[in-house]
């Protein structure tokens, strides 16, 4: 089985297979058209994925994305969206220091 879950404002969706460490981020291109993909690893498997929610009133792009995950490893990963730090990587972790997973 796969779960997918979308991001708020629809730019943004993951995929999931059962028992995997690793979350499948899809964002849509500018075009609207086409989809760029990338393979976010876990330590651990990942059994949820969700959103922050924001209200429909704004206009697209004006709030960045938010995920989390959890994992089997009892820790939930925050990953925030980061649109101009590398055009490969869209969401990032907010802690970046390893030891706070731990």
């Amino acid at each position: 089985t796969v779960e997918l879950t979308v991001s708020p404002d629809g730019r943004f969706f993951t995929t999931l297979s059962h028992d995997s460490k690793i979350l499948k981020l899809w964002k849509r291109l500018k075009d609207g058209k086409d989809y760029r993909s990338e393979l976010i690893p876990h330590p651990a498997v990942v059994i949820g994925v969700c959103w922050r929610q924001v209200s429909t009133e704004l206009p697209k792009d004006a709030v960045r994305q938010v995920m989390l995950t959890s994992c089997h490893d009892c820790v939930g990963r925050i990953w925030l969206e980061t649109p101009n730090v590398h055009p490969s990587i869209t969401l990032r972790p907010t802690i970046t220091n390893p030891s706070f997973w731990v």
